[in-house]
């Protein structure tokens, strides 16, 4: 038996997690949201891009239809010039998937739904910032790209906060279902992490790791022919990242100035060529969430 496939054993036998950390320049909290959901690195820039160039087509040809408004006039769309989706391209993104994305409101809410459940999950927008929550390995878990990693969460504080956002209309949150099966569960073999910023993270370093979800190198669960090798040769950032709703200090001009990973780059060039909608911000019609 070889050394590798001993190690290979050992991590097919870890508990792990799958979570994507936010880069500090980017708001890509949509496509994190998504990946974490998913468990797996399943969502990728160029698909949301496209979703987004289609649903904005269609409502471009709806207006101009209808109202004969030129579309490109003021490039408000479902996409940002940083990368940032609004709800309509992650419930586009599930749909493909069977997967159902609704709105949840306070009706619906009961401890109950919080006890062992497997066949549901949330996305939320608070703050003007994407996140997930799934229950795995028996415990729910906060997925959020802008924490430490993933954190545990027990069932009767997770009801709590999802009653106090949905009390106060502090932000939106989501309910997940799948359709006839359960959501996807984490397996770095069969989707192996593409981007430094994408981990499967140990169970055993999430609940002894650090305050807030962190997790030391060994915790990072990297998969391939050289994975031993590769387990603490990079340390992606625990700090940093911003909301939607944040400005970058320094605006990109050119292509040379990028300093996001490939999926940011392809993302704001579909979006400078794509047909947008033709509504300011502040118009009553457009109330989409990013």
């Amino acid at each position: 038996m070889t050394e590798n496939f001993v190690h290979f054993l050992h991590i097919r036998m870890e508990k792990v997690i799958y979570w994507e950390k936010q880069d500090p320049k980017t708001k890509m909290c949509a496509l994190h949201c998504l990946n974490s959901l998913l468990q797996g690195p399943l969502v990728t820039t160029d698909e949301l891009c496209e979703i987004s160039m289609l649903l904005d087509s269609e409502e471009n040809r709806l207006l101009n239809g209808n109202f004969g408004y030129n579309g490109r006039v003021l490039g408000y769309g479902n996409v940002s010039d940083s990368g940032d989706f609004n709800l309509p391209v992650l419930q586009s993104a599930l749909t493909t998937r069977n997967i159902s994305c609704t709105h949840f409101s306070l009706s619906q809410l009961s401890l109950s739904m919080f006890q062992n459940n497997h066949s549901i999950g949330f996305i939320c927008n608070i703050q003007s910032h994407w996140f997930s929550i799934r229950y795995l390995h028996h415990n729910w878990y906060i997925l959020d790209s802008l924490r430490q990693g993933p954190v545990p969460i027990e069932p009767g504080p997770l009801h709590d906060y999802v009653k106090k956002n949905l009390e106060t209309a502090a932000g939106v949150i989501l309910l997940v279902v799948p359709t006839g099966t359960k959501l996807p569960e984490p397996d770095p073999f069969a989707h192996p992490t593409v981007q430094p910023n994408q981990f499967y993270v140990k169970l055993s370093e999430i609940e002894g790791g650090n305050e807030g979800g962190g997790f030391g190198n060994s915790g990072v669960v990297q998969n391939g022919p050289d994975a031993k090798r590769r387990d603490s040769s990079k340390v992606w950032p625990t700090t940093g990242g911003i909301r939607l709703d944040q400005v970058v200090d320094q605006p990109l001009h050119g292509d040379q100035e990028y300093t996001g990973t490939d999926a940011v780059k392809i993302a704001i060039k579909l979006f400078n060529s794509r047909i947008t909608r033709s509504f300011a911000p502040t118009s009553s019609i457009n109330v989409s969430l990013r």
